[in-house]
């Protein structure tokens, strides 16, 4: 397959959390709104987290995902390391 963007894997900071919208942003939102005090079992969390996901704000969701492109320039500016509040 030819992709005409190709990030090689020098380049490609592996695993990054600060490239991982669920990892820098939504997991965080999710955490917010769940009810800790349920959860007894798995499908208790399972069900909570559910529950949470519903709960996100679509806008937050995009505001996350606008904001991907403007952490990977602050990533490959940083040279991989984290970028903490740079990507604003």
């Amino acid at each position: 397959m030819n992709f005409k963007f190709y990030i090689t894997k020098e380049r490609w900071p592996s695993n990054s959390p600060e490239l991982n919208p669920l990892d820098y942003s939504i997991w965080d939102s999710i955490s917010k709104h769940m009810d800790y005090h349920r959860v007894k079992t798995i499908n208790d969390l399972r069900r909570e987290i559910q529950k949470s996901v519903k709960k996100i704000d679509l806008n937050y969701i995009r505001e996350v995902i606008g904001a991907f492109l403007r952490r990977v320039y602050s990533v490959e500016k940083h040279h991989g390391e984290l970028i903490i509040d740079d990507y604003s």
